[in-house]
């Protein structure tokens, strides 16, 4: 039962921390029990996390779990942070005061942020706790996640496979029930990718919606964003993280809306396709899976339009590497 908290939605933690089922220590210490088994491994480490923040982040569940108590025993309601004592890593890249910053490379090893991201920022001040940070890639710019800086992370449902990259730290973290929610970053695949290899959801938001900062926020290809283990998860920690932020001028919109979780209609939504994106070799597997979520949109009266896309991926790659 212990080990089950650890895989439980933010959503469902989040109903049973007010009723009082569980606490935030609780989840936490089950998560934390597995990132110490995986440690302890002699061979095939998931090595999903470059750092663990265990001291603070269990004074941070233990302040969560107090401020719940006390909402229980108020006698009116009270709001509450939207993501509190819901445990959160963070992609390397992704800045905390005072931490490292290396980027997965050994000759950063001592850099170190000086302040936090603003998907950081935000996410502290929704009472998420952050006790860890997730392996990517040098620079985030590769499909597996392995660095000298390090070493290989693999994926939890096959020690022998990759996690994807760049943010497969991230994913695999999720996977192991590490924890329950993680930043990513997608400039060409880097947040879907994991999620796909790793069965977890990942998030790539249109340009600026998720602030970022530094140089990084300026390049078009890029989005940082969520990852979790249910839609509504992501949507719940994309709804927090998104909006305009002083530190990245090109964000835009409205920053912790709530979500909207609710049955809509297919039918006003014309959906473009293509299997191949021009002529990637796929996989009978993927394509069957692929024909089958189609079949499912048009069965909820989407409209479906194949689009014939006219490049090649020797042209992707070209062009990929004159951005890079």
């Amino acid at each position: 039962m212990k080990h089950e908290l650890a895989f439980l939605s933010a959503t469902e933690q989040l109903s049973a921390f007010r009723n009082g089922d569980f606490t935030p220590t609780e989840v936490l210490e089950a998560q934390l029990e597995l990132v110490t088994a995986d440690r302890e491994r002699k061979d095939e480490r998931i090595n999903a996390l470059s750092e663990t923040m265990e001291t603070e982040a269990r004074a941070g569940a233990a302040v969560a779990t107090e401020t719940y108590a006390k909402s229980r025993r108020a006698k009116h309601a009270q709001q509450l942070p939207p993501l509190l004592g819901i445990s959160v890593v963070a992609k390397e890249k992704h800045g905390l005061a005072g931490r490292s910053l290396s980027m997965g490379l050994l000759s950063q090893k001592h850099a170190v942020a000086e302040s936090d991201h603003p998907i950081i920022e935000r996410l502290r001040a929704a009472g998420a706790i952050l006790h860890g940070r997730a392996t990517s890639p040098e620079f985030s710019c590769a499909t597996v996640t392995h660095s000298p800086i390090w070493g290989v992370t693999r994926n939890p449902w096959n020690p022998q496979m990759s996690p994807g990259g760049s943010s497969g730290g991230s994913g695999a973290a999720l996977a192991a029930g590490f924890s329950t929610l993680a930043t990513a970053s997608d400039i060409a695949g880097s947040t879907r990718i994991p999620a796909a290899f790793t069965g977890t959801v990942g998030y790539k938001a249109p340009y600026g919606r998720i602030p970022g900062a530094g140089e990084l926020a300026s390049d078009r290809y890029r989005g940082d964003g969520p990852m979790g283990r249910t839609v509504t998860d992501v949507l719940l920690m994309s709804s927090i993280i998104s909006g305009t932020h002083p530190a990245d001028s090109n964000s835009w919109g409205p920053n912790n809306q709530s979500p909207l979780i609710e049955e809509a209609s297919l039918a006003e939504l014309r959906i473009g396709i293509s299997l191949e994106l021009g002529n990637y070799p796929v996989s009978q597997t993927v394509a069957e899976a692929f024909s089958s979520t189609i079949q499912q949109l048009q069965d909820l009266g989407a409209n479906i339009v194949e689009v014939d896309l006219p490049w090649t991926t020797d042209q992707v790659r070209e062009t990929s590497f004159a951005h890079f």
